[in-house]
């Protein structure tokens, strides 16, 4: 009989340390092959009634994570195009298998801590590479790329992708700063950098999710009397970052790809049209998991949303595109998986963990994040890792 090794913390620490190198990477693929690494892992290691034990006892919070997959799942039965709503699923696949590997066994609370180490790590050298090319072809007058698409298109991300990387990290710092004043100076450095990146890209929701979160974490976690001067600098900081010349030249409204709206005037008209269209056709179900968009598109001609109807906008906003997609069954679902995640923290007193999930909160807000590989993984992961802390299970001898 062959003998299955149980599986080791060395293993896990290993390909989440590669997990956190990829995510950042230029290169999508190398994502999905650490994710089907993990997975083989899973299936040819340690007893699948010991997996089951620690799911069972993991199950709400594996459900609550796991919930969009399944919504997604359900639309997929009443879809128009099931070749596309088959990718779809497998776009959306990591929101299973990330917590299914991870609330299956029993692993250190630490794990939250170390994948945010690489991680943040990760973001602060590839984007540095980014800043070094950027500045090379300053030099050689090849072009400016110092500002917003241009500077995410060096690390082949899109700019919402990459700021809120920048963002995870910069709150993860900002944890360290409070909580270990020993290295200051070097956190302080690594944090100008963060808002550095986030100017480049002149990303206005990660300044606002930084806020919350920055005000949220000062509150519940500083105890002396000065935290009030920061509660009152940094919401006043961050909202004078608006008027630098990054933003104010990307916000003008000539310069946002031609027509005379400003970006956020435009971003609203075009959540609007989803939401008017959803009401009077898909109102309870949506149109299904990879269903033509056709009709939506024509919305947005109807309403001289060009942009929107040139580039066949998505909904940009996540509790929207569940409300699209999903209706008001799928949308109604998913919010309040959220909320059950964020009471389960408020409960545990887990203000870290809450600050990170404001992040995600903020973002899914003007964008559907959960449309691309980069945003799957990183709500599933995080979250994932947030909960694992509060696996209570004891722990399973391997009978192997």
């Amino acid at each position: 009989m062959i003998r299955i090794k149980p599986f080791t913390y060395n293993n896990m620490y290993l390909f989440l340390a590669l997990l956190a190198f990829a995510l950042p990477y230029p290169s999508f693929s190398l994502v999905s092959q650490v994710i089907i690494l993990l997975t083989l892992i899973f299936l040819f290691t340690n007893q699948f009634k010991r997996k089951l034990i620690y799911l069972k006892n993991n199950f709400k919070f594996f459900l609550g994570i796991s919930v969009g997959f399944f919504i997604y799942v359900l639309g997929a039965l009443y879809t128009t195009d099931f070749h596309k709503a088959i990718n779809e699923l497998v776009l959306k696949l990591p929101l299973f298998i990330i917590p299914l590997i991870f609330l299956s066994e029993q692993h250190p609370r630490k794990l939250l801590f170390y994948f945010l180490k690489y991680f943040s790590r990760a973001v602060v050298f590839f984007s540095f590479l980014a800043f070094l090319t950027a500045t090379y072809f300053e030099i050689k007058n090849i072009g400016n790329y110092y500002s917003y698409q241009n500077f995410a298109i060096i690390l082949n991300k899109h700019t919402t992708y990459l700021a809120l990387m920048v963002s995870i990290s910069l709150i993860y710092r900002f944890y360290l700063l409070i909580s270990t004043p020993n290295s200051m100076f070097y956190e302080l450095l690594i944090i100008f950098y963060h808002f550095l990146i986030l100017y480049f890209i002149s990303n206005r929701i990660s300044f606002i999710a930084l806020t919350i979160s920055f005000v949220f974490l000062i509150w519940t976690l500083i105890k002396a009397k000065f935290k009030y001067f920061l509660l009152l600098f940094f919401p006043i900081a961050f909202f004078s970052i608006f008027f630098l010349p990054n933003f104010q030249k990307r916000f003008q409204p000539k310069t946002w790809k031609k027509t005379n709206m400003t970006e956020s005037f435009e971003r609203a008209k075009n959540m609007s049209a989803v939401w008017d269209y959803t009401l009077r056709n898909h109102l309870f179900f949506g149109l299904g998991t990879g269903s033509k968009r056709d009709a939506l598109y024509e919305e947005y001609k109807h309403k001289n949303l060009k942009n929107a109807y040139k580039h066949k906008y998505n909904a940009h906003n996540q509790y929207l595109e569940f409300f699209l997609v999903n209706g008001l069954f799928g949308a109604t679902i998913f919010i309040a998986a959220q909320i059950f995640l964020l009471i389960v923290l408020l409960k545990k007193r887990d203000y870290f963990g809450i600050s990170l999930f404001i992040i995600f909160i903020i973002f899914m807000m003007t964008e559907s994040i959960l449309e691309r590989q980069t945003g799957v993984v990183l709500y599933a992961i995080i979250l994932t890792l947030i909960l694992n802390q509060f696996n209570k299970t004891k722990f399973i001898k391997s009978n192997d």
